[in-house]
């Protein structure tokens, strides 16, 4: 599944070594791991489930196509199946990595919360997230512009099936090629809506996790005097979260926020309200 990724990807292999370092997805460090195995090992039988269950599904569907369309009809019939197989691949593992990602962030906040305060390690660690998503933004941002072109590119397909399926009503077979053709974009539409929401909102959850720290830097300053050495670290510490915050980034274009997918819908409503008036 990484491999795949990776191929599609525009990255070096040194970001790529330098992105498993530094968030720790072979899992080296144990000690603020333990509870993360739980959902690891779910997150991995959800996958192979859903793995079967598209593997099964177009197996069954090739077989029946094979039998009587041939080989070349069945190898094309099942062209949808696969492409919808690698968008859930490829989705899982970005996925993956930003959860990989927040609970490193975690990790930094975790160092705070011990009995015996580590700052430094904590700045060490989050300095170790933000290499981790510059390297993420670099593998993976153009693989993200494409998902949400992908959306954008659904969206105005149905409208515009649906629009000419009003400009030709009085030709019933028309009709239901249109309306077949709809059905089944909007099965691809839901299935990349519900991928690409589980990402945006992972992603603003882990940028959340710079305020979380900067609060919990602030909580623990008030338990020190301000000339101590740990309220100006703590103080430090919370002045590099505050101007270096976690945010993830579609090549550079736009920040991957919930607030990304609102102006995505705005942008494909404001294309269909056009092809309406100009069609």
């Amino acid at each position: 599944m990484i491999a795949m990724v990776a191929f599609v990807s525009n990255a070096r292999r040194n970001v790529w070594s330098d992105f498993i370092k530094n968030v720790d997805f072979l899992h080296k460090q144990h000690q603020y791991t333990k509870n993360h195995y739980a959902s690891t090992i779910l997150y991995i039988m959800g996958l192979v489930l859903v793995h079967g269950g598209f593997g099964y599904f177009l197996w069954e569907s090739s077989f029946a196509y094979l039998k009587d369309l041939g080989i070349w009809n069945s190898i094309l019939f099942s062209i949808p199946v696969l492409q919808l197989l690698y968008l859930f691949l490829q989705l899982c593992t970005i996925f993956a990595f930003i959860q990989e990602i927040r609970w490193k962030a975690r990790k930094a906040i975790l160092y705070l919360n011990a009995d015996c305060i580590n700052i430094r390690r904590a700045k060490q660690t989050y300095l170790e997230c933000l290499k981790g998503i510059r390297c993420f933004n670099s593998i993976f941002g153009y693989q993200i512009v494409a998902i949400f072109g992908y959306w954008l590119f659904l969206f105005e397909t149905i409208c515009f099936y649906l629009v000419e399926s009003k400009s030709n009503s009085k030709v019933s077979d028309h009709r239901i090629v249109y309306w077949k053709v709809v059905v089944i974009n909007m099965g691809y539409l839901i299935f990349n809506s519900l991928n690409l929401f589980s990402v945006v909102i992972s992603c603003d959850n882990t940028t959340s996790e710079s305020l979380k720290l900067m609060d919990r830097c602030y909580e623990l300053q008030e338990k020190f005097d301000r000339s101590t050495f740990e309220y100006q670290e703590l103080q430090a510490l919370a002045f590099y979260a505050a101007h270096n915050q976690l945010r993830f980034t579609a090549a550079d274009l736009f920040e991957i926020r919930r607030s990304s997918m609102l102006a995505l819908i705005a942008t494909s409503t404001t294309y269909f309200i056009a092809l309406v008036q100009f069609y």
